[in-house]
């Protein structure tokens, strides 16, 4: 039997986005650790910017994979949408380690 909820508790519905960096196990052969890192720190940093424009959070990193979450801690008007907006818009960040350096731009950088 389920427990019962706390009264502070409310269920709320949210949307959940996971991503993972397409490529980074081949490209994590050939790179040395620092390169790695500094090139895994890039990309979570784009993802993020991403993620937060269309009012979401990380939620958590799990090695090349994260989870994005939208509804949390704050309710938005659409929350499954702008999941589904950011999800497509961080599709060309997700495959840039297997283009050629000098092509490895993330995402086009934003202006406020």
């Amino acid at each position: 039997m389920p427990k019962a909820a706390k009264p502070d508790e409310v269920g709320r519905l949210v949307t959940i986005v996971t991503s993972d960096w397409k490529g980074s196990t081949s490209l994590g052969e050939k790179l040395d650790a620092e390169s790695l890192r500094d090139l895994q720190t890039r990309y979570f940093d784009e993802m993020q910017l991403v993620f937060e424009a269309h009012g979401g959070r990380i939620e958590k990193i799990i090695g090349d994979a994260l989870v994005a979450v939208f509804g949390l801690p704050v309710e938005h008007e659409h929350d499954a949408l702008r999941g589904v907006a950011a999800a497509a818009e961080c599709l060309p960040a997700r495959s840039f380690a297997s283009r050629p350096p000098w092509s490895r731009t993330l995402l086009p950088t934003r202006r406020s």
